[in-house]
């Protein structure tokens, strides 16, 4: 396990830890439409950001997805397959936090 998220590199590790730091802010965050101060960042930066980093996620996986089929080694086609198990999982948890701050105002 600790290999497999060495070898994904620091980019995408600094990836998954902005959106494993979102996951455990965007709790605490209540969207606004007119936050004024410190209220900016829960209100307005952190809901706005989320999406954002759920898209560059789902990016990665999708070039994953097409490193991993061009891969002839199997364990190329494992490690790709372990990096989008990886996004895919952090995204949706991601997502999931997105849909309960928002929760008041979509539904």
């Amino acid at each position: 396990m600790y290999e497999t998220w060495r070898s994904m590199g620091l980019l995408r590790n600094l990836l998954h830890l902005l959106a494993v730091s979102l996951i455990f802010v965007l709790p605490f965050s209540e969207p606004a439409w007119h936050p004024e101060g410190a209220q900016i960042i829960l209100g307005a930066v952190i809901p706005a950001v989320a999406p954002m980093i759920v898209i560059i996620i789902m990016l990665d996986t999708l070039m994953g997805k097409v490193f991993q089929s061009d891969a002839a080694e199997p364990e190329k086609k494992a490690y790709y397959g372990a990096v989008m198990k990886t996004n895919l999982s952090i995204a949706l948890v991601v997502t999931l936090m997105w849909l309960e701050a928002f929760n008041d105002a979509l539904f």
